[in-house]
């Protein structure tokens, strides 16, 4: 049976998580592992800064989850008991579900991302490329993955950024344009001068400059586009060769005053800026805005952008839990035929080992031309009586009976006792 083990920001603090965010060595390593001290058929470890999960196949679920979740302890040297309450399980059609939901972004802790997916598609191609999953799990990921294509490509769960640093920069270009002569400032270098300079990056904006109070620090962060660092004492040159400006400091005042924009602008031949404040306190004074040919947004501009663009994904909800409805019933579909598969085999086996026994005693009875005859009578009598039983137990599984029904059909014709003479 399919299941699952796991922990994600949901259930664990980061703390624990950071021990589970496993480089690709030790991922490859640790399914290999699994398999050989668990007792698991097949497996795929999932393993992002927000969740660590392991998927598996397993006579014994129970046991098998309460091995992985202590070999995971072990090799990650987290004190025995310690994993245990933060973890989740799920088996069956739970864990299809589950993944599902994962790969589509509806577990991640920004509603519809999208870098999920690729991590998902990732893990899965480790899995079959060190031969840890067979074909009930790689078909299994495979399903995710297309799920997670088609909730991005068929609804909007993915589109209208819930970034602060993506909302400023979608923002300030549908002011000033998006062209290849745009030049970008960053005031500050702590995180969110390095999210918004991966935000201006995305939509193909570099070089991009930075001024920061310690130069150093500037050099750093600019030079990851190649842009140009200031110190502080060069800030009204910064902002003057600026058409973006985004500031976000850790400074508990304004930065920035309303003379400081008007030489700027001045020097800028008419030429409008925008000017995006994410800081809280905020660096910028409001007096800014009455400047002509500044455009001028704070934190809670932004802040109705993202809860805007946030409640337009949530809008898509019920589209995407549909086609998860939709992908998860074909996959559990598909797997519970396999659990028919080797009854229905196991049954044409012996009733043709049966006919042909049967028509070689009486070949020697016949002429040529009736052997043909015969031969061909016995394997339509055989075709038809087996055809009846195969739809019913391919209809059984299709409604979750098939393993009682394939059960049933190993017990009545000894199917079991034949393989293991």
């Amino acid at each position: 049976m399919i299941f699952l083990v796991g922990l994600s920001f949901h259930t664990a603090p980061v703390e624990l998580r950071e021990y589970l965010h496993l480089s690709e060595e030790k991922r490859i390593l640790l399914m290999g592992q699994l398999q050989r001290e668990c007792g698991l058929d097949e497996c795929v470890v999932l393993s992002t800064c927000n969740r660590f999960e392991v998927y598996g196949t397993a006579l014994n679920v129970e046991a098998a989850s309460v091995h992985v979740a202590r070999l995971v302890e072990r090799e990650t040297q987290l004190a025995g008991g310690t994993l245990i309450p933060y973890l989740y399980q799920r088996s069956g059609r739970d864990t299809v579900f589950h993944l599902m939901r994962v790969a589509a972004g509806l577990d991640s802790m920004v509603l519809g991302e999208a870098q999920i997916l690729g991590q998902v598609r990732e893990a899965a191609r480790d899995a079959q490329r060190f031969e840890n999953s067979g074909i009930v799990l790689h078909r299994l990921f495979e399903a995710a993955v297309h799920t997670g294509k088609r909730a991005h490509t068929e609804t909007a769960i993915g589109d209208h950024t819930t970034s602060v640093s993506h909302a400023a920069v979608l923002m300030a270009l549908s002011k000033v344009g998006h062209t290849q002569q745009v030049r970008a400032l960053i005031i500050g270098a702590g995180k969110m001068s390095l999210l918004a300079i991966e935000a201006l990056r995305s939509r193909g904006i570099e070089p991009v400059d930075v001024v920061n109070r310690t130069q150093a620090n500037a050099h750093e962060l600019a030079s990851i586009t190649g842009g140009r660092a200031y110190g502080w004492h060069e800030l009204h040159d910064a902002l003057a060769n600026a058409d973006i400006v985004i500031s976000a400091t850790s400074a508990p005042h304004t930065v920035i005053h309303g003379p400081d924009m008007q030489r700027a602008i001045s020097a800028r031949d008419g030429r409008s800026q925008v000017l995006i404040d994410t800081a809280v306190p905020r660096d910028i004074s409001q007096d800014v805005a009455a400047i002509p040919n500044v455009y001028y947004y704070d934190i809670d501009d932004l802040k109705q952008v993202v809860d805007e663009n946030a409640a337009k994904r949530r809008a898509c909800l019920p589209q995407v839990e549909q086609i998860i409805d939709d992908e998860s019933q074909k996959y559990t579909t598909w797997l519970r035929g396999r659990e028919v598969v080797p009854a229905i085999r196991g049954l044409r086996r012996k009733v043709q080992a049966i006919a042909e026994a049967e028509l070689e005693l009486a070949m020697g009875q016949l002429s040529e031309q009736d052997q043909v005859v015969v031969s061909r009578m016995v394997h339509r009598i055989v075709n038809k009586v087996l055809h009846e039983p195969t739809v019913r137990l391919r209809e059984q599984a299709a409604v979750d009976a098939g393993e009682e029904y394939a059960y049933a059909v190993r017990d009545l014709f000894a199917l079991d006792e034949e393989m293991h003479a």
